[in-house]
């Protein structure tokens, strides 16, 4: 009897310790790996971990695995004194790379500028950075700008740390600009006078736009007319050293969301990509 009576009790034991084991294999069957790689950086980093009801701060460095349950996330690492943000969607094993890579030189940087000049003056102008390397840019960037008043940056998907006016210069100081990624800044103000003169654009690619009657032209080419809701502007690419002068006349101005979709429509970043040579220094 007291033989049976043990055996029973090592069957109930058995019993329990497989429906644990079988707890723990579904547990692990509802969660993935996610293995962490920091570019250009072996120390240790913050990671936190935000999801669908879920938060959670993990120290992690190269190469760390965590493990996740499947779902949505936003991982933001603090390294560097810098936030380096990257998605998630697990559903399977990750490999998720921040790439902490930096550089100050500038060849793999390309300045694209849209310059639309209005009837009463006033500008608005896009300036789109490409970032064409493998490690993200942070350094100055200067943007020669003519003869102006009321200069304001008006938005921004870079992040830089000030932006003084020097000689007629914007300086964008300390701006970031990622690995293979473009950002966008948009800036207005006013021209002195019915004129438009840049004496050097440091390899900047500038398109204007406009609807005013040009009068003289210098060091520019004219790519034509394209029309957008009903109004023919005038298309010229900017050298070196180049000038425009208008006849100004009173007019409708252009709001910052007509300019995108003329920017657009235009199809001039595309033509400029294509022919694209080298980079911007």
């Amino acid at each position: 009897m007291g033989s049976d009576a043990e055996g029973g009790r090592l069957r109930k034991l058995a019993f329990f310790l497989l429906l644990i084991t079988a707890g723990i294999v579904v547990a692990s069957a509802n969660q993935f790996s996610v293995q962490i790689f920091t570019k250009g950086y072996n120390g240790t980093a913050e990671l936190n971990i935000l999801g669908e009801n879920f938060s959670k701060v993990e120290t992690v460095k190269n190469g760390s695995v965590l493990s996740l349950p499947p779902g949505n996330y936003t991982l933001k690492l603090f390294a560097l004194n810098k936030t380096f943000v990257e998605d998630l969607k697990l559903d399977g094993n990750k490999t998720i790379t921040f790439n902490l890579l930096f550089t100050n030189k500038t060849e793999n940087l390309s300045v694209i500028r849209h310059v639309i000049i209005q009837p009463n003056l006033e500008v608005l102008e896009i300036v789109l950075i490409t970032n064409s390397g493998q490690a993200n840019f942070e350094g100055d960037v200067t943007i020669p700008l003519p003869q102006h008043s009321g200069l304001e940056i008006t938005d921004s998907s870079l992040s830089f740390l000030d932006v003084p006016e020097v000689d007629g210069k914007l300086i964008l100081e300390k701006i970031i600009v990622p690995a293979n990624s473009t950002g966008e800044i948009s800036i207005t103000y006013k021209l002195a006078k019915p004129f438009f003169s840049l004496a050097t654009i440091e390899n900047q690619s500038i398109f204007i736009l406009t609807t005013l009657p040009v009068i003289k032209q210098n060091n520019t080419s004219y790519l034509g007319v394209k029309q957008f809701s009903g109004e023919d502007y005038s298309v010229y690419r900017c050298k070196s050293d180049c000038t425009l002068e208008f006849k100004a006349e009173p007019e409708i101005k252009v709001d910052k969301t007509s300019a995108v979709l003329i920017i657009a429509a235009s199809g001039l970043l595309f033509l400029y990509l294509l022919s694209k040579r080298g980079g911007w220094g």
